[in-house]
């Protein structure tokens, strides 16, 4: 192995493996550092000289979206950020597609610097570290630097709990993968299961617990058929031990300086049915055009005036509604029948005449990543994204559905990614100083800060346009941009952005304008979404600014919490 060939799997895998467990979560983009490791790993492993197979059927689902991306320019405006952001997931997801293809073509590890083996030790290792971390947030345990603070449920390194229950049975399905090849100690391998399970039971969520529910029944029913039932001596055993702690952690928790924030298990139908029927209503607003890519808070401003308390999420919650909110139901709807068809026909060939134990392991480990889908939103992150990606391309690869590339699809491909490894290079470059401007915004804002000190804010981005703006329009500084202060912009950005703070700048530019009738309806819709507390975050910002004569009649009647 060639010294170069050395170097690009050891900080590619190592890229991977910080992707998981990294620390940061820096507004405005929070899982930014993440995802960049995730994608310089990506890229550090491609077979650049060697692009032997590409799966074709994945290939033209990403046609399809691609083509759904372009549609948004003409029909909603769409911005090139945003734009360049659909692009260059498509040709990721492509990248990480062809990589699980390729390392899942028999005589192909001689010239890779990866394996399908070495992307599942990542995720084992990194799964351990959490489960650890967790473990650590639980009972209240320090263990330095890298690692977030809990209020209670253990989540990791990651933004919520869901993604770390994710991870900690997509891990569980590696072990049945390595299980399968005689590859780890029988030992180590129950001691790794039992710490999943035990970290897994902390995290308190029912995603989690559903996931690895369906993948012990996946082992169950087609374990046998794949030569894998050996593994249920050990699967079967540890989800118990999961849901003997999940149900009884209100009764464990003390003993270990732990917390139980929920009781019992079922699904809450005050949570995601409620937001799964507000998102049907908003859909039944905008059924052929939707929303736009990323725009979902576009619908709130119809739905506060129907809905007493609705939720400022951007995404839907369950993959198919969020397509056919972006796109529309003729578009989205296509794309929905697509991908339905390439699921149904790849788990007919994955799971029918030709199961193998690696086709069933790879569905494992897909699985939970489909499950988190239908339940909220892990395909936002491309560190669920590019692995499902990978895996999805692998087991395209062993039930024969990966084709061999041509000369000419090679070149195009290769200048594909070289195109979209300049993007995100320029990319990286430009968020590396937004980070810096809007940390420097929020101080600013929330305390007195003398002209001196005031922070020096670059020129605003080529590409990253929307976060440039988002920055101006928050900007109260002497040299603030005059274009940042327009409501239209404001109503843009919280449509874009549906956070409290932009539904609140929104708001103060309405007033600031004397646009009383816009601002009092701002107002319903702001108190909808943030109840009490916004209110008084409202209330502090007017009085900051001076701005309580301006427009007093569009808060006269003050939103229920």
């Amino acid at each position: 192995m060639s010294s170069f060939k050395s170097l690009r799997m050891i900080f590619g895998h190592a890229s991977l493996l910080l992707a998981w467990i990294a620390p940061d979560q820096i507004p405005p983009w929070s899982t930014y550092h993440h995802e960049f490791f995730m994608v310089v790993g990506v890229f550090l492993l491609m077979p650049w000289r060697h692009l032997q197979v590409f799966p074709p059927r994945i290939a033209a689902l990403l046609l399809l979206w691609v083509a759904c991306i372009f549609l948004q320019g003409p029909m909603h405006g769409l911005p090139r950020d945003d734009m360049a952001a659909g692009l260059v997931f498509a040709v990721l997801f492509g990248m990480a597609a062809q990589q699980g293809a390729q390392a899942a073509v028999k005589g192909s590890y001689d010239y890779l610097a990866y394996s399908v083996r070495s992307w599942c030790l990542v995720i084992l290792v990194a799964a351990s570290i959490s489960a650890v971390i967790g473990l650590a947030q639980w009972t209240g345990a320090s263990l330095g630097l890298w690692m977030l603070e809990s209020g209670g449920r253990a989540y990791a390194n990651f933004g919520q709990p869901n993604h770390f229950a994710t991870l900690l049975v997509m891990a569980v399905a590696v072990l049945v993968y390595l299980d399968g090849r005689g590859s780890l100690n029988r030992w180590v391998l129950v001691g790794i299961a039992l710490l999943l399970s035990c970290a897994l039971a902390v995290s308190e969520s029912r995603t989690g617990g559903l996931s690895l529910a369906f993948l012990c029944l996946l082992l169950v029913v087609f374990g046998r058929r794949a030569g894998l039932s050996k593994t249920l001596w050990w699967l079967l055993p540890c989800f118990l031990v999961f849901l003997l702690i999940y149900i009884n952690l209100d009764r464990i928790a003390p003993w270990l300086g732990g917390t139980a924030l929920r009781t019992g298990i079922g699904l809450n139908p005050t949570g995601r049915l409620e937001i799964w029927k507000q998102m049907l209503w908003s859909l039944q607003q905008e059924p052929w055009a939707g929303f736009g890519w990323l725009r979902l808070g576009a619908s709130h401003f119809a739905a506060a005036s129907v809905f007493p308390s609705i939720l400022n999420i951007d995404h839907a919650h369950n993959l198919l509604l969020d397509l056919l909110l972006w796109f529309g139901i003729p578009l989205g709807g296509l794309l929905v029948v697509a991908g339905g068809v390439w699921c149904v026909r790849t788990a007919i060939d994955a799971l029918g005449k030709q199961i193998s134990k690696d086709s069933l392991c790879y569905a494992a480990i897909l699985l939970p990543i489909a499950v988190h889908s239908m339940l909220e939103y892990p395909y936002a992150y491309l560190y669920f994204s590019l692995t499902a990606g990978f895996f999805a391309g692998a087991l395209e690869a062993e039930i024969g559905a990966a084709r061999e590339i041509s000369k000419n699809g090679t070149r195009i491909w290769q200048g594909m990614v070289l195109v979209t490894l300049a993007a995100c290079t320029f990319i990286a470059m430009e968020y590396s100083k937004i980070e810096k401007d809007y940390r420097a915004l929020r101080l600013e804002n929330q305390f007195i800060t003398s002209a001196e000190q005031r922070h020096a804010y670059h020129s605003p981005p080529l590409l990253l346009t929307q976060y440039g703006e988002l920055i101006a329009s928050q900007r109260n500084d002497a040299q603030a941009p005059d274009e940042g202060k327009s409501p239209e912009l404001a109503r843009r950005l919280a449509e874009r952005f549906p956070w409290l703070s932009t539904h609140l700048h929104y708001y103060l530019a309405l007033i600031r304008k004397d646009r009383c009738q816009e601002a009092a309806e701002q107002w319903k819709v702001y108190g909808v979404l943030f109840g009490r507390f916004g209110v008084l975050k409202a209330e502090e910002q007017i009085e900051k600014w001076s701005l309580q004569a301006a427009c007093p009649a569009s808060r006269a009647e003050a939103p229920k919490p």
